[in-house]
């Protein structure tokens, strides 16, 4: 199985005659979605993910303007009868979207942003001892902060549970049998990881897009 990660700056859609010709091209379930959000950089990054699933699936042969969406049993949005999994995530300026023919999950969060009271409340003992042991080299202590961090949220949106699970109750530096973390992708100020589940270890791959100026 491939799992296929694409991500972008949103950058573009600042421009407001960018944002409004994709906008239009976005099905109801997303314009909606847009419509409810307060501000300009929220709705940027929703419609930013909603382009970067509308072109994965293009490029799988679905009919990206016709898909339907259905309500998973956690209450995670997800295609109805394609067999196609998805997964959205956006930080800063960045939109990240997963996509594989089984359950996927992915996570995109910016460096910098974490602390010892967070590891203490969400990360397993052999998580929090991988952090001790960067202590001195506060760098790569952020740094491995957000890539488990990141492979959490990822496994969270992988099962569709969300924060239903508590964080604390997984490892991810000893996932268990069928449960695959991809490399972390580093991007700037941001860190980016990829999960997926299965009997083989998946085909991870990033790939950086632009978004086109209609």
């Amino acid at each position: 199985m491939i799992c296929e990660m694409t991500f972008a700056e949103v950058t573009p859609l600042e421009e407001d005659r960018v944002f409004r010709a994709w906008l239009a091209r976005m099905p109801g379930y997303r314009k909606n979605k847009i419509a409810a959000l307060k501000h300009a950089e929220s709705q940027r990054l929703s419609l930013g993910v909603g382009i970067l699933l509308w072109e994965a699936l293009k490029a799988r042969g679905a009919d990206a303007e016709s898909a339907e969406f259905a309500e998973g049993p956690w209450g995670q949005v997800v295609l109805k009868d394609s067999g196609i999994h998805f997964s959205l995530s956006h930080a800063g300026n960045i939109a990240l979207c997963a996509v594989a023919d089984a359950a996927c999950g992915c996570d995109a969060e910016q460096i910098g942003r974490g602390g010892k009271r967070l590891a203490e409340r969400f990360f397993r003992p052999e998580e929090q001892e991988k952090l001790a042991a960067m202590e001195e080299d506060p760098e790569a202590w952020q740094r491995e902060f957000a890539v488990i961090w990141t492979r959490k949220e990822s496994y969270l949106k992988m099962t569709g549970r969300g924060m239903s699970l508590p964080m604390s109750s997984f490892s991810v530096t000893e996932p268990e049998k069928g449960i695959w973390y991809s490399a972390p992708e580093t991007y700037g100020e941001y860190v980016m990881s990829a999960c997926a589940g299965g009997e083989n270890e998946p085909e991870f791959r990033w790939k950086k897009v632009e978004i086109e100026r209609l």
